[in-house]
Parts: structure tokens; C-alpha cells; sequence
């Protein structure tokens, strides 16, 4: 009896963080109603998380929280759990991306530089 008082706080930490897990399971697809795949699902800050498959289906067991789905061409689109969710259903929204800015990096002076450095590099070698 003794050695259970001893362990008692030692487990109640690990009683009160047990939460129950809850199974979410849906499909994931696009405003024209195409499936999304690989759109990553999870919690935001916790360990928790899966990837959707091609065909934009997903399957999680998760705690009372807020499901996050990130994909790099959409919006982020949440969804909150708080009990069992079967034929869950998520519109991705298409994203704006900004434009690309594409510039050379090449100027006068690095062209004029790696020429020096050629010129240096090769009549060492000459002098050889």
C-alpha cells in the first residue's frame, strides 16, 4: 500500500494529459470539386499530423482541437474537432501567389572580377 501512495504523483501527471483521441476521416478537394492530394493535416504547435493521399483523403485521430490543412498552391482551411467526424469534407481555396521578380546577378563589375581572376589563374599556371 505504501509503495502506491509513493507512486501516485507519479502517475497522476500522465491521468490528467491523457486526452481522449477522437478519429476524423474526410476527403480533401479544390473549389472546382478536383481532389487535393498531399495537403498536410494537422494540429498547429503539437506533434500530431498525417498527409492526405492523391485522391485528397485523409484519416487522424486526434484530441478537442483545431485540424489544420496546409498545402503550398491553397489557403490554409481549418477544421474544429470536437467529437468523431466521418465523410469530413474541406474546400480548399485557391491561393495568390505574388509574381516573381527574376534579375541577373551579373554586373560590370563581378564580370570584370572573374575575368581578373581567369587571366591570374591562367599565367600562373603558364609561368609553370
Amino acid at each position: 500500500m505504501r509503495k502506491l501512495l509513493l507512486l501516485a504523483p507519479l502517475l497522476f501527471p500522465a491521468l490528467i494529459n491523457a486526452q481522449e483521441l477522437f478519429p476524423v476521416k474526410g476527403r480533401i478537394i479544390n473549389e472546382q470539386g478536383a481532389p487535393v492530394g498531399y495537403v498536410h493535416v494537422g494540429i498547429p504547435g503539437k506533434q500530431i499530423g498525417t498527409v492526405s493521399t492523391i485522391d485528397g483523403r485523409f484519416e487522424i485521430a486526434v484530441p478537442a482541437d483545431t485540424l489544420e490543412f496546409h498545402h503550398v498552391s491553397y489557403q490554409t482551411a481549418l477544421y474544429p474537432v470536437s467529437g468523431p467526424g466521418e465523410d469530413v469534407l474541406i474546400v480548399m481555396k485557391d491561393a495568390e501567389l505574388p509574381p516573381a521578380v527574376i534579375f541577373s546577378v551579373r554586373t560590370p563589375f563581378a564580370y570584370s572580377t572573374e575575368l581578373w581572376v581567369c587571366r591570374l589563374l591562367t599565367s600562373a599556371f603558364r609561368d609553370t
